[in-house]
């Protein structure tokens, strides 16, 4: 939530913002699809899940449902979240 409002008080073009505080990579998955294409898209995903498989297959299951050509991944600050984002970063 924090990084969209940071990003629309800078940019003269907002953005569309899916976003709620707190929000777990299970939670995000159960959201609607968004209908649109995107050019580009920030995810900021993982700070509030355990790090390990099923954070990863939850990330690589929202990656897939986004219609977008290019993700900025934003990694937590936890390594081991860190690392399982960055593995699903490097698939697509």
């Amino acid at each position: 939530v924090g990084t969209a409002q940071a990003i629309n008080a800078r940019a003269a073009l907002h953005c569309d913002v899916m976003a709620v505080e707190r929000a777990s990579a299970k939670q995000i998955r159960a959201w609607r699809k968004p209908a649109k294409n995107y050019g580009m898209t920030i995810m900021a995903i993982g700070s509030n899940d355990p790090p390990g498989r099923t954070l990863q297959r939850g990330l690589a299951e929202i990656r897939r449902r986004i219609s977008t050509r290019r993700v900025i991944w934003l990694l937590p600050h936890s390594r081991p979240a860190a690392y399982a984002v960055a593995s699903v970063a490097l698939i697509f």
